[in-house]
């Protein structure tokens, strides 16, 4: 019998086309990364189009007015993008025999849709989609705040308290200085005046508060520009679709008692050809960020522009750490913070991102517009649980959005139905 060799020079129209469907149905939570999708593509495909279409009603909310984003991201996760189990998954394409026990999830999980004792990719795809996407330095590790299992993203709120930090946080040590080299600190720093403002702001420096682009500004809702040098062993973002709804009225069926909900309606395309080099997966998430307030600032940030320095002269211009201030515990703009030290605000970022207005007691208007942040630490990136479930009417199990979806791929390769 001869054996037929396969041209590795076949030309790729010689392909097939396949149109697998992903169909979906969650229950997500606010600010809770949901996976909704894992696709397996094989080298030497393309994706010519995706299709995806869903739609989200949420459980009764508190509050008529306020609006939401609803986000999705598709990504293409290499193997080799699975940093802790690559060299495992590697080795199971070269030697059959490739022991993969390890990476086989004892224990089932609802949130991820796995099975105990199977591939636990969508975990594996899940953390690295988060660690590069959606968590910032200082954030910790991609599973530091999670929501029943799943990571959280970030509220989502850019405000003048952007650089805010607790002043009792721990200063970052900096490289040591090449041997002979000395640094020329700026004029007045050794000072009492200025060296601790200077410390601080080494400090904010070291944790990538400062010099932002607006390509980092991006990178932190998951979108990459082609500015950004993308690292070869990074999830490629393939698609990012974010709408904003605001609630609408509807009527309970079972009472007739109007009420509020949000109710998104998506149908997006991706038309645009992408080529798979290696074997991964169409990996997608959804999230829901809605738009809230601060409970715990109590007044606007332009009321402590109260010195030149706040307002940023130009013979300062090269002097950013002039433009910090310092207020004490239950002092400045911050009052509600029920911490034990004082916090450090960049005036700075009041005008680079602005800032927040309310006219009334949020706490006590009780429509679910707000989160009790920043928190006794100042930290104010992430929410809690109790905080997504204050946005809704009523106790779990009505504290969800429910959505259900699909996601129509059309792949070039050469796998066809052979059964």
């Amino acid at each position: 019998m001869q054996v037929k060799l396969i041209d590795s020079s076949m030309p790729r129209v010689g392909r097939k086309m396949r149109n697998p469907q992903h169909s979906f149905s969650l229950k997500s939570r606010p600010w809770r990364l949901d996976p909704f999708m894992i696709a397996p593509v094989l080298p030497g495909e393309t994706l010519k189009n995706l299709l995806l279409q869903y739609r989200s009603v949420s459980s009764r909310l508190k509050s008529p007015l306020v609006g939401w984003w609803s986000e999705s991201y598709i990504f293409y996760v290499k193997h080799r993008d699975l940093t802790s189990q690559s060299a495992i998954l590697q080795n199971m394409h070269l030697d059959a025999s490739t022991d993969v026990s390890t990476l086989r999830g004892a224990g089932a999980s609802l949130g991820r849709y796995h099975a105990a004792n199977a591939m636990d990719y969508v975990n594996f795809c899940l953390q690295r989609v988060t660690e590069e996407y959606f968590r910032e330095e200082e954030d910790g590790a991609w599973n530091a705040n999670l929501l029943d299992g799943l990571p959280m993203v970030c509220i989502g709120k850019n405000t003048g308290l952007e650089s805010l930090r607790d002043q009792t946080a721990a200063s970052v040590t900096q490289d040591e200085e090449l041997p002979g080299e000395v640094t020329e600190l700026p004029f007045g720093v050794n000072s009492g005046t200025w060296a601790n403002y200077y410390a601080q702001w080494e400090n904010m420096r070291a944790l990538k508060q400062t010099a932002k682009s607006f390509e980092d500004w991006l990178a932190e809702w998951g979108v990459s520009t082609p500015e950004v040098i993308e690292r070869e062993n990074k999830p490629e973002l393939i698609r990012y679709i974010r709408e904003w709804q605001y609630p609408t009225n509807t009527v309970e069926p079972t009472t007739g008692v109007p009420s509020t909900a949000l109710s998104v309606s998506v149908s997006e395309r991706a038309d645009k050809d992408r080529f798979f080099k290696e074997p991964g997966f169409l990996f997608g998430v959804q999230t829901f960020r809605p738009k809230v307030y601060f409970s715990n600032q109590k007044g606007n940030l332009s009321e402590y522009l109260d010195d030149a320095y706040s307002w940023l002269p130009p013979v300062l211009a090269d002097q950013t750490w002039t433009s910090l201030k310092n207020f004490a515990f239950g002092a400045g703009p911050l009052q509600g913070v029920a911490g034990a030290g004082g916090y450090w605000v960049d005036m700075r970022d009041l005008f680079v991102f602005g800032d927040q207005f309310v006219n009334y007691d949020l706490v006590a208007d009780g429509t679910g517009s707000h989160v009790v942040l920043p928190d006794a630490t100042y930290k104010a990136r992430f929410a809690s649980s109790a905080m997504a479930d204050a946005l809704f009417a009523a106790a779990a199990p009505a504290n969800v959005i429910r959505t259900d979806g699909v996601c129509s791929l059309s792949i070039l390769g050469k796998i066809t139905n052979q059964t």
